[in-house]
């Protein structure tokens, strides 16, 4: 991940910027805080419509904070 910021329009949500390297489970595994990996992966692929569930370096995702 290389930037984090919180979503202006929802308070409930983090932008965050693809590092090189990063994929949803890495950054899910970073933000779940003890919640179920798997389904905070469901959450960040269906916030942001992911089709595949790629991501590419410097895409800006939102990824639910609870």
């Amino acid at each position: 991940v290389v930037s984090a910021s919180v979503d202006s329009g929802s308070s409930s949500y983090v932008v965050l910027t693809v590092g090189s390297g990063d994929s949803i489970w890495s950054i899910a595994r970073t933000v779940a805080d003890g919640r179920d990996v798997r389904s905070v992966v469901d959450a960040i692929v269906t916030a942001n419509s992911l089709s595949d569930g790629d991501v590419s370096a410097g895409q800006k995702i939102r990824v639910p904070l609870a």
